[in-house]
């Protein structure tokens, strides 16, 4: 009941990073107004519900460009390049 009274009165929206919250504003570590003002953009763009749909489209775009240009054999060698991630004796690969 405690949070739900907070979260009904907008307590929690103001700490809590939900999605109309994500401005610089709300990070506690303090930034450079230049940071800032380079960020904003980003953020707005990133915001925007839409905003993922788009640069799928874009990634989707430049893929298929490349694949069929005539610099294909990079495309296709580093869908053939084999990536390991790990730690210790854990690796995925």
């Amino acid at each position: 009941m405690f949070l739900k009274e907070r979260w009904r009165t907008g307590s929690i929206a103001r700490t809590w990073p939900g999605p109309d919250n994500l401005r610089m504003a709300n990070f506690p570590v303090e930034t450079s107004p230049r940071i800032k003002r380079l960020a904003k953009p980003f953020q707005e763009f990133a915001a925007d519900a839409a905003s993922g749909g788009i640069v799928l489209l874009i990634c989707t775009a430049a893929a298929l460009i490349w694949a069929n240009s005539p610099w294909s054999a990079s495309y296709h060698a580093l869908w053939h390049t084999r990536v390991t991630v790990g730690f210790g004796d854990l690796s995925i690969s």
